[in-house]
């Protein structure tokens, strides 16, 4: 339900971004990595034999995730 809502949310800001002010390269690759954390969690949630590397790289997203929104707002 989370991924859902967070989706719509991304695509609402991005419109509204888009419409306004044009394409900002910033949040289009913060919102690119988003949507890759959001499949990681889906996968995650829906595959129970993960193999041991997907914690890291869930984790590894998330903090580049954290990054780029930091570059995007400032």
């Amino acid at each position: 339900m989370f991924d859902f809502l967070e989706d719509m949310f991304l695509a609402l800001r991005f419109i509204i971004q888009f419409m306004t002010h044009g394409l900002s390269i910033t949040g289009a690759v913060a919102a690119s990595i988003e949507v890759l954390q959001i499949l990681l969690g889906i996968y995650g949630s829906k595959v129970k034999k993960k193999g041991k590397y997907w914690l890291i790289i869930h984790r590894t997203i998330a903090a580049m995730l954290l990054i780029a929104i930091l570059i995007h707002i400032e």
